[in-house]
């Protein structure tokens, strides 16, 4: 039987504790309270193990942060299409959610002298945020931080089974590998771009043709209907990785880790050394990045968001990311005193290796009117998978 893993919107409300002030940056107007919207556990206070969030504090006496946990980006751009608002977000990240944000007027420009700490930020990023972020001339997001996206297997599974080991996003509709179970992540916005690229290339996902569509629909109908588990949680999924209930997922870079500490024989293809995608795939790495909501100005917020996302930025925030989630910041100066051996199993001991053969499908995404094509599409494959 198929188990279908839900995940919660939650917020969470903090009053900053009255404590000294210095104030990062000074304003007109400085308002009571910071709507922030992010993923569970990836906000200041939560993060704020190497004193990032206690130097917030610090700066802000009194100020209340609201945080509003979402599962996904379009769970977010939901909220967005009935006139929610925040002051900062992680979500407007996507080329198709940024530009949707952006028809909604939900954003307002950023200003990088309030965000110091970009200066450190490694050059690929640099020049990867204004590709991304600038439109008519004005910044509307900047990339913090960095992650990936790939298959992870259980090799000795695999093995058992007598199967040639994956090296392809095709895996998860491959019926030789139904016996050992594979898994499907119910998250179009993140699975959606490399399962494309196992079909055809990923310079065509931004405009698909009719075919190249149905194909798509096809095997992502074909993956909802091997997968022994369906989730949109890839937390609560990797207790059936780890179990063996499955042998074949998508996962995040954190989960490979865990698999690593766990002791499990695991393989996340791309970074696992010598067991790559086949020639045409490759990892998926997401660039995150950090706006400002439309209305922070007059909400006395908007410098208050900047100093949030310079705060972000900071290098021992950084530390966090790749020592306890095995993410990284794009500041550079965050992997000199991250655990050597966590930036050297995410490949950032060369950087430039690592990000010349990973597609960063954040600028990979189509515009709204074809990504909402494709959302239709998946969403129908998954009725005709009968998991509606």
């Amino acid at each position: 039987m198929k188990k279908y893993l839900i995940a919660i919107l939650v917020v969470v409300v903090v009053v900053v504790g009255v404590a000294s002030v210095y104030l990062l940056t000074q304003g007109p107007k400085r308002a009571n309270e910071l709507k922030v919207w992010t993923w569970a556990g990836y906000d200041l206070q939560t993060m704020g193990e190497y004193g990032i969030w206690d130097d917030f504090i610090n700066a802000h006496p009194g100020l209340k942060v609201s945080v509003t946990n979402f599962p996904d980006e379009d769970s977010a751009l939901a909220r967005i299409a009935i006139g929610d608002r925040f002051d900062v977000s992680n979500f407007g990240g996507y080329r198709t959610h940024l530009l949707r944000y952006l028809e909604f007027g939900a954003l307002e420009p950023l200003d990088l002298n309030l965000i110091p700490n970009f200066q450190d930020v490694h050059p690929y990023f640099k020049d990867l945020t204004e590709k991304v972020g600038r439109h008519d001339g004005k910044l509307y997001a900047v990339i913090t931080d960095m992650g990936m996206t790939s298959i992870i297997y259980r090799r000795d599974l695999i093995q058992a089974a007598g199967l040639p080991e994956p090296d392809s996003w095709s895996v998860l509709w491959d019926p030789r590998y139904a016996e050992v179970g594979t898994a499907m992540y119910d998250a179009p916005s993140e699975i959606g771009a490399p399962i494309f690229d196992a079909l055809f290339s990923i310079e065509d996902f931004k405009n698909p043709s009719d075919a190249q569509l149905a194909a798509w629909k096809e095997a992502v109908t074909k993956a909802f209907r091997q997968a022994k588990i369906i989730y949109d949680d890839q937390y609560e999924l990797y207790d059936s990785l780890k179990s063996g209930e499955v042998a074949v997922a998508t996962m995040w870079t954190e989960l490979y880790a865990a698999g690593l500490e766990d002791g499990l024989d695991v393989v996340y293809l791309g970074l696992t050394p010598g067991h790559d995608y086949r020639q045409g795939e490759a990892l998926f790495i997401w660039p995150y990045c950090m706006n400002v909501g439309q209305g922070a100005k007059e909400r006395g917020t908007y410098e208050l968001a900047h100093d949030y996302i310079n705060a972000f930025l900071d290098p021992r925030l950084g530390k966090y990311l790749t020592d306890v989630y095995y993410y990284a910041s794009t500041n550079t100066k965050a992997w000199q005193i991250a655990d050597p051996e966590r930036i050297h199993i995410l490949g950032l001991d060369n950087p430039e290796a690592l990000l010349s053969k990973g597609v960063f499908y954040n600028w990979e995404h189509p515009d709204p009117e074809i990504w909402d094509k494709y959302f239709e599409a998946w969403t129908e494959a998954k009725t005709a998978a009968g998991v509606g």
